[in-house]
């Protein structure tokens, strides 16, 4: 029998019972009363129940649409003392740096176009583990650039200008205009 006082004069349920600590996170203690019907003799047993929280909600902080290539990409969530981290990278994916048991981080490169849902699941200091986090996240073609000079050839001591245009069916989020490149002082 469970009792919630050593006087064993308070009983809670024999199994499945729900306790709630006055105080949230505070030990909890119980006490149980077991005795042996051969001799008829009894015995009390204290535990002490130490309710630890679980992780809160901890959202991974990253770009859910990149562009395919080699270049590393950051991802991360708030770091907590003592914490580990369970990153999990979809196999299209390459996990670059990072990414370890105690790293509040990855950096992650997409090779191939394709779509994938980076995880993490949290686990405290105290052992408690929390619900996984995910981040969708998509990979792109990258747009195709063409650079020109202008004039071809490019000649010293004459101004020469180059021109960035991308590719039907791409949009040139910001543009820069060199004008004039002067080359001077080069001889055959």
């Amino acid at each position: 029998d469970w009792f919630s006082d050593g006087g064993l004069t308070v009983p809670v349920a024999s199994t499945n019972f729900t306790l709630t600590p006055v105080t949230p996170y505070a030990p909890v203690t119980l006490f149980a009363r077991v005795s042996d019907d051969g001799t008829g003799c009894i015995n009390i047993a204290q535990v002490v129940l130490q309710l630890n929280p679980l992780p809160a909600a901890n959202p991974i902080i990253g770009a859910t649409s990149v562009c395919a290539s080699s270049i590393a990409i950051l991802y991360q969530v708030t770091p907590h003392a003592g914490a580990s981290y369970n990153w999990v990278v979809p196999p299209a994916f390459v996990k670059f740096g990072g990414g370890n048991p105690s790293d509040f981080f990855v950096l992650v490169q997409f090779p191939a176009l394709g779509s994938g849902t980076i995880t993490m699941t949290e686990t405290t200091a105290l052992g408690c583990v929390g619900t996984v986090n995910s981040l969708p996240v998509t990979a792109d073609p990258a747009p195709v650039l063409n650079p020109a000079l202008s004039p071809a050839p490019v000649c010293s001591g004459v101004p020469s200008g180059v021109t960035l245009s991308v590719a039907a069916g791409s949009t040139l989020a910001s543009s820069y205009n060199i004008n004039s490149i002067l080359f001077p002082g080069l001889t055959a």
